[in-house]
């Protein structure tokens, strides 16, 4: 499976790609994973199947659809796990993607961490949603919110989602969290 984390999440890299090759990566060092000239926001590992990170908001999710894509024509097994961030959601070319998904059933598991703040907007200021998964729906993408504090419950809704995914049913998952204050 793949996994096209949001950004940022260091901590999930660290899991993925190896806690040495990511601090040495991270630092500049040329062990990390791409030789160390990505840092921390900017990296990749085909080998360990981990997605590719871009400073520009929704991208690296429509990286993660052309993956899910690409493994679908090669009949390949697995799914990918895209993430992304409230206001990532607000993104045009994320509609875009997520009509993709729908249209061809691709094995993708997306899930939203909603921290209520986007940059410094709370989500129903901007969306007219209380929930933002909602917004799935209206791709006939089955979805559901949880409590994102919830590890146990987490692991088993994203294994569930996943199986699904791998049998031809995309899902979003909307991750309720909070934030102290926005930027």
């Amino acid at each position: 499976d793949w996994i096209f984390p949001h950004h940022r999440n260091l901590p999930l890299s660290g899991l993925r790609g190896g806690t040495e090759a990511s601090l040495n990566e991270f630092v500049g060092n040329k062990e990390g994973f791409n030789g160390g000239y990505a840092g921390d926001m900017h990296y990749s590992s085909k080998e360990k199947k981990m997605g590719f990170f871009s400073g520009q908001l929704g991208i690296l999710e429509t990286m993660g659809v052309g993956v899910a894509l690409q493994m679908k024509m090669d009949k390949e097994p697995g799914c990918v796990v895209i993430g992304c961030g409230d206001g990532t959601l607000n993104e045009g070319i994320v509609s875009e993607a997520l009509n993709m998904i729908a249209m061809w059933k691709l094995p993708v598991v997306w899930y939203v961490a909603n921290n209520g703040l986007s940059i410094a907007s709370e989500p129903e200021a901007v969306t007219g949603l209380k929930e933002l998964s909602e917004r799935a729906t209206g791709f006939g993408i089955p979805s559901a919110t949880y409590d994102g504090y919830d590890v146990f419950s987490i692991k088993e809704v994203l294994h569930e989602a996943m199986a699904n995914a791998r049998a031809g049913q995309p899902s979003l998952l909307e991750f309720r969290v909070s934030r102290w204050t926005g930027h």
